[in-house]
């Protein structure tokens, strides 16, 4: 994403798509304001978000004047425009549908802005057919051919129909797994869940929508669950050529099962249910493979720590970007706190005379308060970021920037991709290390409510076995042989 234009750039653009949407060329508009035809496109080409927004701006100020802006297409564009439409109908972005047109992506905005008409109808006619197809595979066998390009089409699908006031799947009046979760689940059993939490059932939900169609709760079978849980396993993975993780798909089965499960008669184990169907159907998950949790090496921390002098972000009043980096990373590693509870941490939770972090138990997964040590190195790099603002790690923008930024930061350390680490990695590294002294310490630290949860996920067994092994008494004769 390029930055935003200077005021005078800006400037030169807005006046620019007044004149463009009266029906002059770019041409004759960068004549009409004394500029270079070759400069002023470039501008447009530099800023294309600012140069659409505005262009869109000046055509619908001319609408609203009961001026038509509506150009007469020819043969040749109409055809295009066809061909556009019916690419995003199949779940192209306006990008890919310009790479497989050979144009530009500001052809296809174009298109989309100056015959605004043709191109609304073409769009309109082709997510109906889409729909249409849509609707006919899901719940079927057709989903499980190409999951990926399937979802890409329904998604596009359900987002024009909602933007047409209609649902994507007909509603007759019965119970479905979303509209319980809406009326019931969410409002009775969610009540005092933290929002990310209601957000996760509702991805999970979208996702049972589009794959299944969305079935009354009544016609939910084993067979629904199983197609479901297939089309989740053969969806592609982040990295190219994967598959989708098992730790994923798992929490997508368990999110739809809890809800089932609160639908079905009330029973000893399950007294708050709702009763709307008998029983609920119930498959097994795919096995989880407990794989040896990535830890942080301190080479890389050390390299990290020191490229903290290269970035300009977050931008905080009297406070050093390196310094918040640095702050971030120490407190991290030292007190093993996930991502979200250090971004709601506040500056009353940090108390520097007792040298110890009272965490609320809205902050924390477990919901219960969390109180820990302060080590002189976390209370020493507290310090140097300490203003009168709210929250210590406070970070503007949005979470996805966050792991943008943090990427660039360990690309300025000189850490190869592959070796690149999160804040959960840094969670495990002093999960493990905590380990080797006390077991205890480790699960206290990280706030889990049992050993196991720490050792099956947050521990790398061979960091704490090596160094013992190393340390075990040996018989003389085992290093001296025998003769």
């Amino acid at each position: 994403m390029s930055n935003g234009p200077c005021q005078t750039v800006r400037d030169w653009l807005r006046a620019g798509a007044r004149i463009v949407a009266a029906g002059k060329t770019t041409k004759q508009a960068a004549k009409l304001l004394g500029r270079n035809p070759k400069t002023f496109y470039n501008y447009r080409r530099t800023h294309p978000e600012f140069w659409q927004a505005e262009l869109a701006v000046a055509i619908a100020e001319l609408q609203a004047q009961g001026i038509d802006t509506d150009r007469q297409p020819t043969e040749e564009i109409q055809q295009q425009i066809r061909r556009a439409t019916a690419l995003i109908a199949a779940g192209r972005s306006r990008l890919k549908t310009a790479e497989e047109l050979g144009v530009c992506v500001e052809r296809v905005n174009h298109f989309a802005i100056y015959y605004r008409s043709l191109w609304q109808q073409e769009l309109d006619r082709a997510m109906e057919a889409a729909a249409t197809v849509v609707r006919r595979d899901a719940g079927t066998a057709r989903v499980l051919e190409d999951p990926h390009d399937y979802l890409k089409r329904a998604s596009r699908c359900e987002k024009w129909a909602k933007q047409k006031g209609n649902p994507l799947f007909p509603v007759n009046g019965e119970a479905t797994l979303t509209s319980f979760f809406e009326t019931w689940y969410a409002p009775i059993r969610m009540h005092d869940a933290i929002p990310q939490s209601v957000e996760m059932y509702r991805y999970s939900l979208r996702r049972w929508r589009l794959i299944t169609g969305d079935p009354p709760l009544k016609e939910i079978t084993v067979e629904t669950l199983s197609h479901f849980r297939d089309a989740l396993e053969r969806m592609p993975g982040q990295k190219p050529g994967s598959r989708s993780a098992v730790a994923t798909v798992r929490r997508h089965l368990t999110h739809i099962q809890c809800i089932l499960n609160k639908a079905a008669k009330p029973g000893w184990r399950n007294r708050d249910a709702a009763g709307v169907i008998d029983t609920a159907p119930w498959i097994r998950k795919p096995r989880l493979e407990y794989k040896e949790p990535q830890v942080v090496s301190i080479a890389h921390l050390e390299a990290t720590y020191r490229a903290a002098a290269t970035m300009t972000l977050p931008k905080i009043p009297g406070v050093e970007p390196a310094d918040w980096w640095r702050c971030l990373l120490v407190v991290t590693y030292n007190l093993a706190l996930r991502r979200r509870t250090l971004f709601e941490l506040t500056w009353d939770a940090v108390d520097f005379e007792k040298r110890i972090l009272v965490v609320p138990p809205a902050s924390m997964k477990a919901h219960r308060l969390h109180v820990t040590h302060l080590n002189p190195t976390a209370i020493d790099h507290l310090a140097r970021i300490r203003t009168d603002r709210k929250f210590v790690f406070a970070w503007s923008q949005a979470i996805r920037q966050f792991h943008v930024t943090f990427h660039k930061l360990q690309d300025a350390a000189g850490i190869p991709p592959e070796s690149h680490f999160g804040l959960h990695g840094l969670r495990r590294t002093s999960a493990t290390l905590l380990w080797q002294q006390s077991p205890e310490a480790a699960m206290l630290s990280l706030g889990h409510s049992t050993m196991q949860v720490t050792q099956d996920h947050y521990v790398n067994q061979m960091r704490v076995i090596a160094p013992a092994l190393e340390k075990l008494p040996q018989p003389e004769a085992f290093t001296q042989g025998t003769c």
